[in-house]
């Protein structure tokens, strides 16, 4: 156990962080429910099995700070092997009683530390809520870098959180990643009006990436995975690979979730040639630019958005400064996407 000082307003805390133990899962939960109350995004984290369970073989590795004989903050790391080979982190919660003292920051440190000592890790990842820009900022200081935008994955009338709401309808994560082991992300294929922002998320990285507009037709099958989350009506495609049957098979999968808030986000994999030509077809169907999900395996990808009906104010997130760029050109993206004439 580590032990630090903290301070808020004159009063002082002795804070005590440590790793986790199966003993704390009582207090981890304790500090989910007390910002989420029962609507956490994963609600499988209201089962102490479940988290018990991926600690144990390794899929989860949790770090607490104790105060007052009780669990005050957690943060968690999540792997994501074999298909990605990233370091999710997960899970930050601070008591709200204990909130200003600076014991996130403490844990954001320790999860660096810990994750610089893993072996095959490409990226440190972070999905970042934009009703807040708190772990946005923290992170920042640590070398996490804005990348792309996951817009429309949580029903703001199915989430209770303490923050202020914005004008949005359905909240939305921004994407900020941290370079550990991957630093070439070799050729990307990414349509010309898109090659310049590229470059520049890739240079904010510290990763080489060398970008090809070439359009090669579409051939063959789509490889497509999907997962929906039918309590957020968020359906996120991996699109792994790009067919002639690309716009149909995208069409069914949309076909097969109606609900009225239904969005849809595709990671596009641009290390695939065919990619210029998939980009088009997505953008026929309604999809718009976001960003990237990049380093984040073997295969770097784009992010498209299809909102369905829900309207996005890009405007009214709260987005740390290093974001501001990234923000306005997606936000140019969003208003523009009637405007596709290709």
């Amino acid at each position: 156990m580590k032990y630090k000082m903290a301070e808020r307003d004159g009063k002082q805390l002795q804070v005590g962080y440590r790793e986790f133990r199966p003993a704390d899962v009582t207090g981890l939960i304790a500090c989910i429910k007390d910002e989420y109350s029962s609507t956490y995004l994963k609600p499988e984290f209201y089962e102490p099995d479940f988290i018990l369970n991926g600690v144990a073989k390794g899929e989860f590795h949790f770090l607490v700070a104790e105060a007052e004989g009780k669990i005050a903050a957690a943060l968690g790391l999540k792997l994501n092997m074999p298909h990605e080979t990233t370091c999710e982190w997960i899970t930050g919660v601070v008591l709200r009683e204990y909130r200003r003292f600076g014991i996130m920051n403490t844990l954001f440190q320790m999860a660096l530390d810990k994750m610089a000592a893993m072996p095959g890790i490409s990226a440190g990842y972070g999905f970042s809520v934009t009703y807040h820009d708190i772990s946005q900022r923290a992170m920042g200081h640590l070398g996490f870098v804005p990348c792309g935008f996951m817009p429309s994955v949580l029903a703001i009338q199915n989430i209770f959180h303490s923050f202020v709401r914005d004008k949005n309808t359905k909240h939305h994560h921004i994407i900020i990643v941290k370079c550990q082991e991957k630093d070439n992300a070799g050729t990307i294929y990414v349509p010309a009006e898109h090659t310049n922002i590229a470059r520049q998320v890739y240079d904010s990285l510290g990763v080489k990436v060398n970008t090809e507009s070439s359009f090669v037709p579409l051939s063959g099958e789509s490889h497509c995975l999907v997962e929906n989350d039918a309590g957020q009506a968020s359906c996120s495609i991996w699109v792994e690979e790009s067919g002639a049957d690309l716009a149909a098979r995208i069409s069914s999968i949309e076909e097969n979730y109606q609900d009225p808030q239904q969005t849809f986000n595709i990671m596009l994999n641009v290390s695939d040639e065919r990619a210029v030509a998939a980009y088009h077809e997505l953008r026929r169907l309604g999809y718009f630019f976001t960003g990237f999900r990049p380093i984040s395996g073997k295969n770097e990808f784009m992010l498209l958005h299809n909102p369905g009906r829900i309207q996005i104010d890009f405007t009214s997130l709260a987005i740390a400064e290093a974001g501001e760029y990234l923000r306005e050109y997606v936000n140019t993206c969003y208003l523009n996407r009637g405007n596709y004439h290709g």
